[in-house]
């Protein structure tokens, strides 16, 4: 119980931390291409992080997305469960981020980028389990009608 309540307390802090640069970029924000490059991260807290392990994660996430120009959007949130039959078991992923980029230029940027290289370390240490993958993202249907050609 004590580990899910920590991996709460992670997936709430990136959570405020992302919708603090979300305002703060809707603020600056100009009309931009309908299709991002999405970098999600689905992960694990290991169950026994320190506050102090957790907080450094969520500082140098915040450091990342508030410095690294390139980031478009942000949204973050804990996995919900709800009886459904395709829920796996919950041993895999508590927490989502997903990072938008306006391209794969700009996705490559924030992968080279000095905050990015400490958030890699802080992460790579706070993680018991973890994926991270780019998408493409766009139209509802364009992935959908591009299916057939992977």
């Amino acid at each position: 119980m004590a580990a899910w309540r920590r991996a709460q307390g992670s997936a709430r802090a990136i959570s405020e931390a992302a919708q603090h640069a979300n305002r703060r970029r809707s603020r600056q924000a100009t009309p931009g291409p309908e299709a991002v490059i999405s970098h999600v991260v689905l992960f694990r807290p290991k169950p026994d992080l320190s506050r102090a392990d957790r907080d450094a994660l969520v500082a140098a996430f915040t450091r990342a997305i508030q410095e690294i120009p390139t980031v478009r959007g942000v949204r973050s949130g804990r996995r919900t469960l709800h009886g459904a039959g395709y829920e796996q078991p919950a041993d895999f992923a508590d927490v989502l981020v997903a990072i938008d980029f306006d391209d794969l230029t700009g996705l490559q940027t924030y992968l080279r980028h000095p905050a990015h290289e400490e958030l890699g370390a802080r992460f790579n240490q706070s993680m018991a389990s973890g994926v991270v993958l780019d998408f493409e993202v766009g139209n509802l249907l364009d992935g959908l009608l591009k299916f057939d050609s992977l």
